[in-house]
């Protein structure tokens, strides 16, 4: 039995609300509640990431971790048509985060893999959720990888929206990531579509 059976579940519904939040943010559309549902993205995408990716080899993470950079760059330019360019789009805040947890995953950590870590947190300062995404992204990765308390992750949720009513949507959305993955119901995987659809919003958002 899968250990996150839940996961491809959790990644579209991820996708789903980011939409929702996005199509309210920058097109002439509005919709209801659509930051709220907005804060569910980004906890749904780390937890399925790295629950995705928890029992995989340190090569095929250096896989994804390059995929998601390139597709991170290409979403970037497509960003610019409806946004500013910065903050980075949250492909750099999750490529980033996975990166850094390859360090954080290592036994013993020495001022050399510190040292390689650093170029990823600064990207990840320039990125969306900035820090607290990362840190947030790291807490994610101790509760799958090392059995770190839920409770843990619910709390590096606050500082993702400056502690507002944003931060507890954040918080309830960790919670239920979490359980989804762990206990949700299992979905058939579609490959090579999530980045592409991820890219492709934000020239349909010019469009509404």
């Amino acid at each position: 039995m899968k250990r996150f059976p839940g996961i491809e579940l959790v990644k579209w519904l991820g996708l789903a609300a980011m939409v929702y939040d996005h199509v309210d943010a920058y097109s002439t559309v509005t919709l209801p509640l659509a930051s709220h549902v907005g804060a569910v993205a980004f906890p749904f995408f780390v937890y399925a990431m790295f629950a995705a990716l928890a029992d995989a080899p340190a090569g095929k993470v250096r896989d994804v971790v390059r995929r998601m950079f390139a597709w991170a760059v290409v979403a970037q330019i497509a960003v610019l048509f409806v946004r500013d360019g910065f903050p980075l789009n949250v492909l750099f805040t999750l490529a980033a985060a996975l990166a850094v947890s390859g360090v954080y995953r290592l036994d013993r950590v020495n001022a050399t893999h510190v040292f390689l870590a650093l170029p990823f947190v600064l990207i990840a300062l320039l990125a969306e959720f900035s820090l607290a995404g990362l840190l947030f992204a790291l807490v994610v990765a101790g509760e799958i990888q090392r059995g770190w308390s839920r409770w843990w992750t619910v709390a590096a949720a606050l500082p993702l929206f400056a502690f507002n009513e944003l931060s507890f949507a954040a918080c309830a959305a960790a919670i239920a990531a979490s359980i989804i993955s762990k206990q949700g119901p299992s979905i058939g995987r579609i490959p090579r579509i999530f980045y592409p659809l991820y890219v492709v919003q934000w020239p349909l958002l010019r469009l509404l």
